[in-house]
């Protein structure tokens, strides 16, 4: 599942949180029994946590904005892709019409009258054309 790895970097992070906010809690306590030699390292390695930490929640703010980006630009895409089936099913019924319309003129004309119709179109223009004038 997609959904899965972002999953497991929003639980980690609730992970990295508690165990950053242990190190904070318990730093002065050990500090207190610590030469100052060693409180410098468990400064500087305390500020080298805090700021893997800024880093790691700047970078997760900016993979969230970006996916809500691809979300949106999904949706207008959808939206765009969803108008443009639509024009092309009124073109292709207004298409559809028009072929009806043409197959309509194009039947011949005794096609479209009843038989009695023809007869009497014939007398009439035979009467009209004599054959042997």
């Amino acid at each position: 599942m997609a959904m899965s790895p972002l999953q497991e970097l929003v639980e980690s992070r609730q992970i990295g949180a508690g165990r950053l906010g242990r190190v904070e809690t318990l730093a002065p306590a050990a500090e207190r029994g610590t030469a100052a030699g060693g409180c410098q390292l468990l400064a500087a390695e305390m500020r080298a946590l805090q700021s893997d930490w800024r880093q790691w929640e700047e970078s997760a703010l900016r993979s969230q904005r970006s996916l809500r980006d691809v979300l949106s630009q999904m949706a207008l895409s959808e939206q765009e892709f969803a108008a443009r089936v639509a024009q092309l099913e009124e073109a292709a019924q207004r298409f559809g019409e028009l072929l009806a319309a043409r197959a309509q003129s194009l039947v011949p004309l005794d096609a479209r009258l009843t038989d009695g119709e023809v007869v009497e179109s014939w007398r009439k223009e035979k009467v009209r054309t004599p054959l042997f004038p």
